[in-house]
């Protein structure tokens, strides 16, 4: 009887043990850096590609079985718009290749209202209200004025942070370039 209960106490610990493992590895699976899931994150749509509705970004770029690249800017200068203006080019018909451009400040959703035709393949937004610590999550310095990251279906490959002010023509280039050679993992 005690090798029984001695037996079944031991086995109880090892299952207990196995879940909690589960449950770390589970929630390394989705973050902000390289070789995790994009988490879910509700925006609403205002220019671009859609002009109204909400959705989420990465479920989009993944149910496209796609890649993507989200912008997600903070800043007043007009960088990250030359940064999407400058991607365009390579999404092709958008449903393969998705971009968002999500602006969390109010300062450059005014100078896209005012060009609402400047970015046509790209899907301009704001995050929901709950949406809005994403980018000290992205960037816990506190420095980043955009983070830009290119998407394999769900899968982050590559992250950048700027500050504001340093998203300038090279780095731009090259992220374009990357994004060009992203191969799609089907």
């Amino acid at each position: 009887m005690k090798r029984w209960f001695l037996l079944s106490g031991v086995l109880g610990m090892m299952c207990c043990l196995q879940v909690t493992n589960a449950q770390e590895k589970k929630t390394d699976e989705y973050g902000l850096k390289v070789g995790q899931k994009m988490p879910v994150h509700i925006v609403e749509f205002f220019a671009g590609a859609r002009k109204y509705g909400c959705g989420c970004p990465s479920i989009m770029v993944e149910n496209a079985k796609g890649s993507g690249v989200e912008i997600w800017t903070r800043t007043n200068d007009d960088q990250p718009i030359q940064l999407a203006s400058a991607l365009e080019g390579r999404l092709g018909d958008g449903k393969k290749k998705q971009a968002f451009l999500m602006l969390f400040n109010d300062s450059l959703k005014k100078a896209i209202a005012d060009k609402p035709d400047a970015l046509k393949k790209f899907n301009v937004a704001v995050p929901r209200k709950e949406e809005t610590g994403l980018l000290n999550d992205a960037d816990p310095s506190g420095k980043a004025g955009t983070v830009v990251f290119l998407l394999n279906h769900k899968e982050i490959t590559a992250v950048w942070t700027f500050p504001p002010g340093a998203l300038t023509k090279d780095r731009i280039e090259e992220i374009v370039r990357q994004f060009g050679a992203e191969k799609r993992i089907e």
